[in-house]
């Protein structure tokens, strides 16, 4: 076996074994007899996914887009009844070293679904981001979106 295949192997297997992936594998090739993973072991091999518990909102989402230097936060915010009250904020924000620099904000609301688009000049060369921070009810909910590069 070459020294790079080997390498390879080798590292493979640490991110198998870092991952928890390996573990349960092993334990059942050990096993003399094909024995059917329980419910549990079922359940620990699933990807864990982290779902907000919010009570008055169904779906919260942030994005932004970029077309040269213009910029387009947006949100969008469905409460979980049609007469429920949607409030808060839409931030815009400049990356500066490992932070990020409030640009400008914008206030928002509605009743039941809120969709909102701004739209901003940039700075040649900066990282942008959109965040919300919005009530509904007892919600209160924050999302940031991915970063765009003007």
């Amino acid at each position: 076996m070459s020294k790079f295949k080997y390498a390879v192997s080798i590292f493979v297997a640490v991110i198998m074994i870092g991952s928890g992936v390996a573990a349960p594998m092993t334990a059942q090739a050990r096993t003399a007899e094909r024995v059917p993973p329980s419910p549990q072991m079922e359940h620990d091999l699933l990807p864990q996914i982290i779902t907000p518990f919010w009570q008055n909102v169904t779906t919260a989402q942030v994005s932004i887009s970029a077309s040269g230097r213009t910029l387009r936060p947006g949100l969008a915010v469905t409460a979980a009844t049609s007469n429920q009250r949607i409030s808060g904020t839409l931030f815009l924000e400049r990356q500066s070293g490992n932070s990020w620099v409030r640009v400008t904000s914008w206030a928002v609301s509605g009743t039941g679904t809120l969709r909102d688009t701004r739209t901003f000049t940039g700075t040649a060369g900066g990282t942008y981001r959109a965040r919300i921070v919005v009530t509904v009810g007892s919600d209160r909910i924050e999302r940031i979106s991915s970063s765009v590069r003007v």
